[in-house]
């Protein structure tokens, strides 16, 4: 077996320890500034990081699907770090303005949007922070700025594991660490998008000549040899929960080692995850319009596709009152919606051999009309023991299931039992309800928001726009155990630093303003175009693009 050459990581790894004195007092200021800097470079590489991407997952470069690559890249990591400057640059006198935003009746903080534009931008999205009963909010807006409130100066390193799937991920995750740990980072990528490794360093470079920054490939061996590193003093992870029991306890727990309090950890170091869910979405029974029935099935049929379904909250199971009278005709919709998108290039590694494992093990309806060697699927149940109820199907398969009930009080009680004690994980959920049926059944709606066990829940959105919004935390629902990991421990993005959310709750209008898709939908045709400008306006602050970005979502119509 050939040995394992390590020499230029242990070097990296003890510039970083390095460098860790020099980073622990630099000022808020002077670490917003380099987080400007990478933003000076996306103009310059924003398209070839859009083209790269696009080219490895086999999506045409003149699609409106590329809009996904904007999303997930450039356009989510130019936004996130302009959040983390202005906190930087205000902090610790930073004015949310908490006499109009917190709302004491749910004990929440309004935290998006924060600016006319943003109004303009996101028509009535809105985005909460959910605080713990044990606080109020002056303790909660009290304590938030980790090490610049504690200000240790504790020179520490961090290893964060890049995801594979959304190409902002490793730079938001580098960027929420080397903020609130105030330690260097050494950014190993997943070897699913290890190619982004050159304009990782392009955009980062400003970071990476102080020494704060090291971007580093490999395979497992090179993954465990990090992770075990006694230069490391943190690991953050973004992927599987396998991944992380072989990083903690050298091995993939058996069941009865998830219960039990004697299991034993290989590896002590203190580490933060976000490991996926099976994502349900909530449908709460009413009398729904086509043009209803459409809008929803759209905002679904995105859940389950965008990224070719390789988003730790794609949707994969849909929830339906039984004695919903309009439930197969949504269904239908769902399916057809589904059915009329070119079926992706199933780029993850296993992800093709699952679901078509997946499609010959049920009776499903294979949904895809072009020619692919993996169609999309569907699969409807009454049960409430199936396999993919507690594995995530990471491809492009959904399931419908139906939950008997004797009236909405008690669908919207077995609703959220099924989600928290049935389905695997608790990173986000969605909850769809027209605003009618909301107001008559409020009681019924809020007991589902107020019980739903889920770092994220999205009313009448799907909760991926938690991730998204970058004043929002996102992570699992805190109190996961070291052995039952779920979707994780701790949260990143959070870009006011509040040191202690309970879950971020997100809310969008039932039907669009004027039924225009918003872009991150699979139907609109100027994704690609309204989400370049949009990056470029966050970028520049053109107002140029500010315009491209209001005509082409109008004309998406």
């Amino acid at each position: 077996m050939k040995p394992l050459n390590t020499i230029d990581i242990d070097r990296d790894i003890s510039t970083l320890r390095l460098s860790s004195k020099k980073l622990v007092n630099l000022s808020n200021k002077e670490l917003a500034d380099l987080f400007q800097q990478c933003i000076n470079q996306i103009p310059s590489i924003c398209d070839y990081w859009v083209e790269i991407s696009a080219k490895y997952k086999r999506i045409s470069p003149d699609q409106a699907v590329v809009g996904e690559e904007w999303a997930g890249g450039p356009w989510l990591t130019v936004w996130g770090f302009k959040y983390l400057i202005k906190t930087l640059e205000q902090y610790p006198n930073i004015d949310i303005n908490l006499d109009n935003n917190y709302k004491k009746k749910d004990n929440t903080l309004k935290v998006f949007p924060t600016s006319t534009v943003e109004k303009l931008l996101y028509m009535g999205v809105e985005g909460h922070i959910k605080i713990r009963n044990n606080m109020n909010i002056h303790q909660f807006n009290e304590y938030r700025g980790f090490e610049s409130r504690i200000n240790t100066k504790n020179p520490t390193t961090t290893l964060v594991l890049g995801a594979g799937n959304q190409s902002c991920i490793p730079l938001l995750d580098f960027a929420y660490h080397i903020t609130t740990r105030r330690s260097p980072v050494i950014l190993k990528l997943n070897p699913v998008n290890e190619y982004l490794k050159p304009v990782y360093e392009n955009m980062m470079s400003p970071f990476i000549s102080r020494d704060f920054l090291r971007i580093v490939t490999g395979d497992k061996e090179i993954g465990n040899h990090l992770t075990n590193h006694n230069g490391i003093s943190h690991i953050h992870l973004t992927g599987g929960y396998t991944t992380y029991e072989n990083i903690v306890y050298g091995r993939v727990l058996e069941d009865s080692e998830k219960k039990s309090k004697s299991t034993k950890k290989t590896n002590t170091k203190s580490i933060s995850t976000e490991l996926g869910n099976v994502t349900p979405f909530i449908i709460f029974p009413g009398k729904w319009s086509k043009s209803d029935i459409n809008v929803q099935a759209k905002k679904i049929a995105t859940a389950k596709l965008q990224n070719a379904g390789f988003n730790c909250i794609a949707a994969q199971v849909v929830v339906l009152d039984k004695n919903w009278v309009q439930a197969d005709q949504f269904i239908a919709k769902i399916k057809e919606i589904i059915s009329e998108q070119e079926t992706r290039y199933f780029y993850y590694p296993g992800s093709s051999e699952r679901v078509d494992s997946f499609n010959k093990s049920y009776n499903t309806d294979l949904l895809s009309k072009d020619q692919c060697d993996v169609p999309y699927s569907s699969y409807t149940t009454n049960e409430d023991d199936e396999y993919y109820f507690g594995n995530e199907i990471w491809g492009g398969a959904i399931i419908f299931k139906f939950i008997e009930s004797s009236s909405l009080k008690d669908y919207s009680q077995r609703a959220t039992s099924f989600c928290n004690d049935t389905l695997w994980g608790n990173l986000g959920c969605s909850i769809i309800i027209k605003p009618n049926t909301e107001k008559k059944f409020s009681k019924e709606f809020q007991y589902m928001v107020d019980n739903l066990k889920y770092g994220t829940i999205a009313i009448n959105e799907w909760c991926a726009l938690g991730f998204a919004i970058p004043s929002l935390p996102w992570g699992g629902y805190p109190g996961n155990k070291d052995t039952d990991i779920q979707s994780g421990q701790g949260y990143v993005h959070n870009s006011y630093l509040f040191e202690s959310p309970l879950n971020g709750i997100v809310r969008t209008p039932f039907k669009p303003f004027l039924n225009i898709d918003p872009p991150w939908l699979i139907t609109h045709k100027n994704s690609h175009k309204v989400l370049r400008n949009l990056t470029l306006y966050l970028a520049t602050n053109s107002k140029i693009n500010l315009l491209k970005t209001f005509v082409h979502a109008v004309l998406s119509k």
